[in-house]
């Protein structure tokens, strides 16, 4: 039925996004904090430690 096919389209976009922010997130991570950043960025990275989170 046509209510399916949307379905399958909206979650076929949703994987393609998710797939492409995933990645973008990544790039993003990876990236050195920008100048007059750094203490900002230590304290986020502290943070994240406490928490159990990565990146």
């Amino acid at each position: 039925s046509e209510y399916q096919s949307v379905l399958q389209e909206d979650q076929q976009r949703r994987e393609y996004w998710d797939n492409k922010n995933r990645e973008r997130l990544a790039e993003i991570s990876k990236m050195s904090p920008k100048p007059g950043q750094e203490a900002i960025h230590a304290k986020l990275q502290a943070w994240k430690a406490q928490l159990g989170l990565t990146g």
